[in-house]
């Protein structure tokens, strides 16, 4: 392949340390739309591109789980920081009822609302991605989340992995989805760049991909416009998502000292960010949303 450009995605690619470098990457020169491309060219450019094999030929994605190593003082299901999120006043942007047009099978489902906001009576923000910023890098954890498309919808629809990690995307509905992945812009709302787009035309098709760049990612089915859910890329494992009464724990030990944590909700520009002690392992901390500065 001398004289190819090369292409570089945040997906499935060797991360950089400490992460450990063992994943293998499976080729897809079997999907039908590059047999049908016959030059030498377009084979080679397939092999760089196409990274998750289409779930009709492959049902699970071959991804190669990495070594998890212990970190003295760093460890994975011991609770460091806990806190909760709350949104201060009402939402400038309420959710809506989706208008699923013709669709037959996702009306069948009852009302679909867009998800914008999850916020509890209390006040409580769910679907924020807690991250400690300054925590060390430690080896990649061993855990494979799950998202799925379900009565044509993703859930979960807010993700935090660790970079390096693996995440199975799945089409548990009786219809036809795309996934389409991508790198989101921070401080918007759409923009980004697209690195795959593929069917899970089938019920049971999954796809297993590694994300290994930090950073925002989207999914999203071009079939049903308003089907998306986000994925929060953090640089160590040090991460959490808020719960529906808006309460979080990060689940992996911290040795005391000083941290610096951000909370990030898709809805606003910018992520908030506080300073906490961790004192005997463990430490709290809250946050507030002014409403009025999300994003319209």
């Amino acid at each position: 392949m001398r004289g190819l450009p090369k292409i570089r995605s945040p997906l499935n690619q060797t991360p950089a340390p400490p992460l450990n470098n063992s994943n293998t990457v499976k080729f897809c020169l079997n999907r039908p739309h590059f047999q049908r491309r016959s030059s030498v060219l377009a084979g080679a450019l397939a092999a760089l591109v196409c990274i998750s094999c289409d779930g009709a030929s492959k049902p699970q994605g071959n991804v190669t789980p990495m070594v998890v190593t212990p970190v003295e003082g760093f460890e994975a299901g011991v609770v460091s920081i806990t806190g909760t999120v709350r949104l201060d006043g009402a939402p400038i942007t309420p959710d809506k009822t989706v208008q699923v047009g013709g669709d037959a099978y996702c009306k069948a489902h009852g009302e679909i609302k867009s998800e914008r906001w999850k916020v509890a009576e209390n006040g409580g923000l769910a679907e924020v991605v807690i991250a400690v910023i300054n925590a060390p890098g430690t080896p990649v954890r061993g855990e494979q989340p799950e998202i799925t498309q379900m009565n044509c919808v993703y859930l979960p629809h807010v993700s935090g992995i660790g970079a390096g990690q693996t995440v199975k995307i799945r089409n548990d509905d009786e219809t036809a989805h795309n996934v389409r992945i991508v790198f989101h812009q921070m401080g918007t709302l759409n923009k980004g760049r697209n690195l795959q787009n593929y069917s899970q035309h089938n019920q049971g098709t999954q796809h297993v991909e590694r994300f290994v760049q930090p950073g925002v990612y989207r999914l999203e089915c071009d079939i049903h416009r308003w089907m998306r859910s986000w994925i929060y890329v953090h640089s160590n494992n040090h991460v959490a998502v808020s719960g529906a009464d808006g309460a979080f724990a990060v689940d992996f030990s911290l040795v005391d000292g000083a941290y610096e944590v951000s909370a990030w909700h898709p809805q606003f520009r910018n992520p908030l960010v506080q300073n906490v002690e961790v004192v005997n392992g463990k430490a709290d901390i809250q946050f507030t949303f002014d409403a009025a500065q999300a994003m319209r």
